[in-house]
C-alpha cells in the first residue's frame, strides 16, 4: 500500500452539484459598475440592489474568484436577513452559497456551521424532500466527509440519495452524484463490500447517461477499482484499471495527472500480483509523466519514484534501487522534512537496499535514524520501529558488534511483549529475514566449501523408513515359510548384535564436514545468543535427536551421558541431484545440512537462497523461501505454472489410451462428472451446482477428510433443486471456500466436491457415482489435496511457519560474502506426505493414483505431484518415478502403447498387488465400501490388461495373488478380522478387514500347478463383482492333510521335522501360526499358518491344494511349494468339492511330490 493513502478523490470537481440549482443568464448579469450605478439610485438594502449583489456574486465565482464572492455573498444574506427574513427562501439561497463559498476555501469548520443553518431553514420552509434541500444536505454532507467524520456524512448521504432517487429519479446526475460520494464515504469506513456494490450501480448508471468513455464514468471505475483492489480482487481491479487508463488517456491525454494517478494504481495492483517486470514499466511511465507535470519534487511524484525504487529492490536489482530511494529520501527531506514518517519509511527502504550491497555502515546510519524518528512519532512500541530496530541490530551482528546488536534485540524483545497487541504483526513483517540474531563464530563462519563434502547421505539413508512398497526377498520369503520356529531366535540374535553394535559405536569414526559446537551442552549454551544455534536445538528436542541435557552426568546412566555430551558435532551437507534450467548447475545442489557426532544422532535442516540471489545463481543452493500466506500471489503463480507446463510437456500425464501429444491433451476438454460446482468468474458470490447431461470442460476435484459425517456440507434429495438454483460461497465451509479459490485462481470454472455432487441420502446415486469416482479424479485437470484439514470445514489456506536464519554465503573463507543463505527447520518431504493422516485413507489412495496431477496443501508448504515430477514451493523436486504409489499409472501408460508387452503386464500386476497391500491397511470408515475405494484403478487395470477382474483379483494374474498372507502389525502376527457381512470369497484377500500382503513377486522358477476350470456366475464388469459369492473352479492338486500342535524345523540333511509343544503346549514359532503338517502317514510335508488367530478347536483335519512348485536354480537344494490350506464345506448339491480356505502353507519337495501322486481333479474355492 501507498504510504500516503490514495486521498485524491474524484469525480466532478469536489462541491460542484453542491451549489444551488440557480441559474444566472448571462444577458441578465449587471457588470459591477452597473451594480454601483443602481446603488446610487436605490438604498443599498433595497430588495433589487440585493438581487444584484447576488448575481455579482455568482459572476465572481464562475471566475473563481472565491473571496470576492464570499464578501457579497455576505453582504446579501446579511442584507436579506434584515429586509425579508431568516427564513425566507432567498435568503436561504444566499447562505448556501455563501456556504459554498466558504467551502471552496476548503474553510470546512465555518462551511459546517452555515450548512446546518440551511438546512434547517430548508427543511423547515420547504420540506425534507424538496430538492434544495437535499442539495442542502449534499453540501453539509460533502463538508462532514473532507473533515474525515465519515460516520455523520454517511448518516447524511443515505437520506440525500434515497431523496434524490424518489425526487429526480435513479439515474439522474445530480443522484448518481450523491451516490457516488456515499460510496467514497464508505470506502474511507473500509467497508469495501457495499461500497464495491454501490460503485458498480453508479458506474452502470453513468454509463447510461454519460456513456462508457466520459470522465465522470471513469472516475466512478476508478474508484470501483479500488474497492476491488482493498478486497484482493486483483484479477478484476487490474482489468478495470487498465479501461480507465485507456479511458482517461484518450479523454484527457496520457500525461493528465488523473491518468497518471490510475495508471499508478494499476502498477500497484501488479505490484500486489508480484508481477514486478510490468509494475516496473509503469512505474517508470508514471515518474516521467509526473516529473513533466507536476515537478521531480512532487510529493506524488516522490511517492511513485518510492514504488518504483521497491519494485527494482523486490527484483534485487539493488544499485538502481539505491540511486532512486537517494532520490526519494532528499526530494521528501525538502518538501516534508527529515523527521516525517513518509520520509522515514523511504530511509528505512534505503537501508534495506544497501545492506543487501553489504554496505553496512551507511546501513547502520541510516536505520539508526528511522529508529530514532520513528520513535520520536510512533513510540518506542509501534511496530514500525520495532521493525527498524530489529534490522538496525542485525546489521550492529552483520559487523560483529555482537554486544550492542544483543542489546538491541533485547530491547525489541521487551518493547515487542509491551506492545502484545502488535506482536503478531511484527512476526509477519520480520519473521523470513530477521530471525538471525548474533551469530556465534562457528556460524557466522560456514562457508559452502567448508560443508560441501561432495558424499552421499549414508546415515539419512539408515534414518529412512523402507518404502512401504518394498517386499521381502525371496531369501526371507524363504525363511519364513521354512523356518517359522526359527524366527524369535533370530529376532532375539539381531537385538543382541544391535546392542553390541551400539555399544561400538560409541568409538565410531568421527563423521566428515565441518567441525561445529564441541558438544552438545555447548550448543545448548550457544543457543542463549546464536540463532542458528537455537535453531539447531529447536529441532533436536522437537524430533527427540538429542536426550534432554542434564549437566550431572552422574545421574543418568554412562552411555546416555556420553551420547549427549561427548562428541564434537560437525556440518555436512546433503546434495539433491536435479536439472533445474534456471540455475547454472545441472548437477548437484546443496538442499540441506546434517549436523551429527560420531555416535550418529543428527539433525537435519534446510537451506535455502532467494530467487535470484548469488546462490540461486551459482547453482550451489536449490532450496527457495516459502511464503508467509499459502494463499498469496506468488503461490498461486506458482501452482499455475507447473500445471501449465505439465499440460503442455509431460506424456505420461495424459490420460491411458488417448493421443500421446501432450500440446493436444492441453486443448482436450474430457467430461464432466454428473454433477459439477458451477464458479462462474471470480467476482461472483454465488456458485450452483449443475447437472453436466455430457458436457465437456476442464475442472478441479477436492481430496479431504470428512470428519463427522453429521456436520458435513451434503447434497441430498431435498437440497438438490436450491443448490442447483445457486449457493453462496459465504455459506460454505472453509475448506471449500478454499477449494472455490483455488479453482478460481488456476483458471478453471468447474469444482468437483464429494459431499456436494453425490446425493449423500440415496444409496443408488451414492454406489453409481463410486463406481464413476476413479474417473471423475482421473479425467479432472488438478485434484486439490487437503492434508492440513482434519474435518470438512477448517480451511487450507493458511500463515505458516517462515522462521530462518540468515548466513552471509560465501564459498570459501577468504569469500567476503555476495548476498545471504538462510537455513529453516526441515518442512515436509515427499515421503512425510505419504504418512499424513488424509492419505492414509482408503478412499484417497485411489484419488492419488488417478490424479494425473496433484496439489497438497500440507501444513508448512505446498507439494506439486504428477507422473513425471514431484516438486514442492521451498525449492525441492525430484522424478516421479521414485512414487511408487503412482507407478501404477505409468506402467498402464506404457502398456496403452504396446498391447502385446507381456512384461509390461507383469508391471502392472505387481504395482496392483502393492497397491493391495497400501489399500488393505488404509483407513476406511466402512468397511463394505473398500472394494469401491480402488475400483476406479481396477476399471483402467481391466481395460488396458484385458484380464477378467473380480473380488479384487485379475485372473491373468491369479497364481500370484491367490498367494496372499495376512501382514502382522505391532508385534501381532494375526491382524486381521472376518467381514461383519460377506463382500468376497474366501479366497480372495477382501475377504477379511485388515492388512495383507503377496508374498510373491513373479512366476520365475516356478511351475503353476492348477489350472482354471469354469467359473460359476462369472461377472463381465467390475462393477457386478462386488456381490459374493461365486465359486472358483480349479483343476488342482488336493489331498487331505493334518495340522497338529507341534512346529517344524530342518536337520542338518535339509529334512523337515517336527517340533514336540513345550510346557505350555504350544512350539514357540507356532505362536507365530506355523503348524508342523503331516500326511496320513504322520510324516511332515510342511508348514501351515492360519489367516486367523488359531485354537485349540482349530487344529484338526484340513485339506491342502498345491498353488506353485518353486525349482528355481538359485535354490536347488531346497525345491519348495506354495499352497493353500482348505475346510470342506462338502456341499451335496455341487457335482465336485467345495472348499473354503483358511491360511496358507509351505512345502517341502517330500511334501511336493506326496501331494502330486494323485491326479488333479476339479474343485470350487468359496
Amino acid at each position: 500500500m501507498s504510504q500516503r493513502d490514495d486521498l485524491r478523490e474524484g469525480g466532478p470537481r469536489a462541491g460542484m452539484q453542491a451549489s444551488p440549482p440557480e441559474k444566472v443568464e448571462k444577458a441578465e448579469v449587471l457588470p459591477s459598475q452597473a451594480l454601483e450605478e443602481h446603488s446610487k439610485m436605490l438604498d443599498k438594502e433595497h430588495i433589487d440592489t440585493l438581487d444584484s449583489k447576488h448575481k455579482l456574486a455568482i459572476i465572481l465565482y464562475r471566475q473563481q474568484k472565491y473571496i470576492e464572492a464570499e464578501e457579497l455573498f455576505q453582504q446579501v444574506v446579511q442584507g436579506r436577513e434584515k429586509v425579508i427574513g431568516k427564513e425566507h427562501i432567498g435568503t436561504l439561497s444566499s447562505k448556501h452559497w455563501l456556504a459554498y463559498m466558504v467551502y471552496q476555501q476548503q474553510k470546512y469548520t465555518k462551511a459546517e456551521e452555515l450548512f446546518r443553518q440551511v438546512v434547517y431553514g430548508q427543511e423547515k420552509v420547504l420540506g425534507k424532500e424538496h430538492v434544495n434541500t437535499l442539495y442542502g444536505k449534499q453540501g453539509l454532507a460533502l463538508t462532514l466527509y473532507w473533515q474525515q467524520k465519515y460516520a455523520e456524512a454517511e448518516e447524511l448521504f443515505r437520506p440525500t440519495v434515497q431523496g434524490q432517487e424518489k425526487v429526480l429519479g435513479k439515474e439522474h446526475l445530480n443522484t448518481l452524484y450523491s451516490k457516488h460520494w456515499l460510496a467514497l464515504t464508505l470506502y474511507r469506513e473500509q467497508k469495501y463490500t457495499e461500497a464495491e456494490e454501490l460503485f458498480r450501480e453508479i458506474v452502470q448508471g453513468r454509463e447510461n447517461v454519460l456513456g462508457k468513455k466520459h470522465i465522470d464514468t471513469l472516475d466512478s471505475k476508478h474508484w470501483l477499482s479500488h474497492a476491488l483492489y482493498r478486497q484482493r480482487k486483483y484479477v478484476e481491479a487490474k482489468e478495470l484499471f487498465q479501461q480507465v487508463v485507456q479511458g482517461r488517456e484518450e479523454a484527457l491525454g496520457k500525461e493528465h495527472v488523473d491518468t497518471l494517478y490510475t495508471k499508478h494504481w494499476l502498477a500497484h495492483t501488479l505490484y500486489s500480483q508480484q508481477k514486478h517486470t510490468e509494475t516496473e514499466e509503469l512505474f517508470q511511465q508514471v515518474v516521467q509523466g509526473q516529473e513533466k507535470v507536476l515537478g521531480k519534487e512532487h510529493i506524488d511524484t516522490l511517492d511513485s519514484k518510492y514504488w518504483l525504487a521497491l519494485t527494482l529492490y523486490r527484483q534485487q536489482k539493488y544499485t538502481k534501487a539505491e540511486e532512486l530511494f537517494q532520490q526519494v529520501v532528499q526530494g521528501q527531506e525538502k518538501v516534508l522534512g527529515k523527521e516525517h514518517i513518509t520520509t522515514l519509511s523511504s530511509k528505512h527502504w534505503l537501508a534495506h537496499t544497501l545492506s543487501q550491497q553489504q554496505k553496512h555502515k551507511e546501513v547502520e546510519e541510516l536505520f539508526l535514524q528511522a529508529v530514532q524518528g520513528r520513535e520520536k512519532l510512533l513510540g518506542k512500541e509501534h511496530i514500525d520501529t520495532l521493525h527498524s530496530k530489529h534490522w538496525l541490530a542485525l546489521t550492529l551482528s552483520e559487523q560483529q558488534k555482537d554486544t550492542d546488536a544483543e542489546e538491541l534485540f533485547r530491547q525489541t524483545v521487551q518493547e515487542q511483549e509491551k506492545g502484545k497487541e502488535h506482536a503478531g504483526a511484527l512476526h509477519s513483517a520480520i519473521e523470513r529475514s530477521s530471525s538471525s540474531m548474533v551469530l556465534c563464530s562457528f556460524c557466522r563462519n560456514i562457508t559452502i566449501d567448508r560443508i560441501d563434502i561432495d558424499t552421499e547421505r549414508p546415515a539419512q539413508r539408515e534414518s529412512e523408513p523402507l518404502d512401504p512398497s518394498q517386499r521381502l526377498t525371496r531369501d526371507t520369503t524363504d525363511n519364513i515359510l521354512y523356518n517359522i520356529q526359527r524366527l524369535s531366535k533370530e529376532v532375539e540374535a539381531m537385538h543382541t548384535q544391535a546392542l553390541v553394535q551400539d555399544e561400538k559405536a560409541l568409538d565410531t569414526k568421527e563423521p566428515l564436514g565441518y567441525d561445529h559446537q564441541p558438544s552438545y551442552p555447548a550448543l545448548l549454551e550457544s543457543a542463549k545468543s546464536c540463532e542458528l544455534c537455537r535453531l539447531i536445538s529447536e529441532v533436536a528436542e522437537r524430533d527427540g535427536i538429542f536426550p534432554e541435557f542434564d549437566p550431572k552426568f552422574d545421574q543418568k546412566p554412562d552411555q546416555i551421558a556420553r551420547k549427549n555430551a561427548s562428541q564434537r558435532l560437525k556440518l555436512s551437507a546433503f546434495q539433491q541431484f536435479t536439472a533445474d534450467s534456471s540455475s547454472t548447475s545441472n548437477c548437484r545442489q546443496l538442499s540441506g545440512v546434517r549436523i551429527s557426532n560420531a555416535q550418529g544422532l543428527h539433525v537435519w535442516l534446510e537451506i535455502f537462497a532467494d530467487k535470484d540471489s548469488a546462490a540461486a545463481r551459482s547453482g550451489d543452493i536449490t532450496g527457495r523461501p516459502i511464503n508467509k500466506s499459502s494463499g498469496c500471489a506468488s503461490n498461486f503463480d506458482l501452482m499455475l505454472s507447473w500445471m501449465q507446463a505439465c499440460l503442455r510437456f509431460h506424456r505420461r500425464c495424459s490420460p491411458i489410451s488417448s493421443v500421446d501429444d501432450p500440446s493436444q491433451q492441453h486443448n482436450t476438454q474430457p467430461d464432466l462428472p454428473t454433477r459439477v460446482l458451477d464458479l462462474g468468474t471470480s467476482d461472483i458470490d454465488m456458485i450452483r451446482l449443475s447437472i453436466s447431461n455430457g458436457s465437456k470442460g476442464q475442472y478441479a476435484a477436492l481430496s479431504h477428510r470428512w470428519g463427522k459425517q453429521e456436520k458435513m456440507e451434503c447434497t441430498t434429495n431435498a437440497l438438490l433443486e436450491s443448490r442447483m438454483s445457486g449457493i453462496a460461497v459465504d455459506s460454505l465451509s472453509q475448506l471449500f471456500r478454499d477449494a472455490i479459490t483455488v479453482t478460481r485462481r488456476l483458471g478453471l470454472s468447474y469444482l468437483w466436491i464429494d459431499s456436494l455432487c453425490i446425493l449423500q441420502d440415496s444409496r443408488e446415486d451414492w454406489e453409481r457415482e463410486s463406481a464413476l469416482m476413479g474417473d471423475v479424479y482421473g479425467r479432472a485437470t488438478i485434484v486439490i489435496s487437503a492434508i492440513t484439514s482434519d474435518d470438512g470445514f477448517s480451511g487450507f489456506l493458511r500463515q505458516r511457519d517462515t522462521k530462518s536464519v540468515r548466513v552471509s554465503y560465501r564459498k570459501t573463507i577468504a569469500d567476503p560474502g555476495t548476498g545471504f543463505i538462510y537455513f529453516r527447520s526441515p518442512k515436509t518431504n515427499f515421503t512425510i506426505l505419504n504418512k499424513c493422516a488424509l492419505n492414509n485413507r482408503a478412499w484417497v489412495w485411489q484419488e492419488r493414483i488417478l490424479a494425473p496431477r496433484l496439489l497438497s496443501f500440507a501444513e508448512d508448504q505446498i507439494i506439486w505431484e504428477c507422473r513425471e515430477l514431484r516438486a514442492s514451493e521451498g525449492g525441492r523436486q525430484e522424478d516421479a518415478q521414485k512414487n511408487t504409489a503412482r507407478k501404477i499409472m505409468n506402467f498402464l501408460k506404457d502398456l496403452s502403447l504396446d498391447r502385446n508387452s507381456s512384461s509390461l503386464k507383469a508391471k502392472v500386476f505387481l504395482a496392483w498387488r502393492d497397491l493391495i497391500f497400501q489399500a488393505s491397511k488404509s483407513g476406511i470408515t466402512r468397511e463394505s465400501d473398500r472394494l469401491y475405494t480402488i475400483l476406479g484403478i481396477a476399471n483402467h487395470v481391466q481395460r488396458e490388461t484385458g484380464s477378467e477382474y473380480l473380488h479384487g483379483t485379475f485372473f491373468d494374474d491369479l497364481a500370484l495373488e491367490l498367494f496372499w498372507i495376512v501382514q502382522p502389525r505391532d508385534k501381532s502376527f494375526f491382524t486381521c478380522r472376518p467381514t461383519a457381512l460377506p463382500r468376497a470369497p474366501s479366497w480372495c484377500w477382501a475377504s477379511l478387514e485388515g492388512p495383507i500382503r503377496f508374498m510373491q513377486d513373479d512366476l520365475n522358477g516356478c511351475s503353476v500347478c492348477f489350472e482354471m476350470a469354469v467359473l460359476n456366475n462369472a461377472p463381465n464388469q467390475p462393477s457386478d463383482a462386488l456381490k459374493p459369492p461365486w465359486g472358483l473352479n480349479l483343476l488342482a492338486y488336493v489331498r487331505g492333510c493334518e495340522v497338529t500342535k507341534n512346529g517344524t524345523y530342518h536337520d542338518q540333511d535339509n529334512n523337515l521335522l517336527a517340533v514336540s509343544p513345550d510346557d505350555e503346549g504350544w512350539v514357540r514359532a507356532t505362536k507365530a501360526g506355523g503348524f508342523a503338517t503331516l500326511n496320513e502317514t504322520g510324516a511332515v510335508i510342511g508348514g501351515s499358518t492360519f489367516d486367523l488367530q488359531p485354537t485349540e478347536d482349530t487344529l484338526g483335519k484340513y485339506c491342502c491344494l498345491l498353488l506353485l512348485d518353486n525349482h528355481s536354480s538359485r535354490f536347488a537344494s531346497r525345491r519348495y511349494g506354495i499352497g493353500l490350506i482348505l475346510r470342506s464345506k462338502r456341499m451335496p448339491s455341487e457335482a465336485q468339492d467345495t472348499y473354503i480356505r483358511m491360511g496358507y502353507l509351505s512345502l517341502s519337495s517330500t511334501g511336493i511330490d506326496w501331494l502330486t501322486e494323485l491326479d488333479r481333479r476339479v474343485i470350487t474355492l468359496e
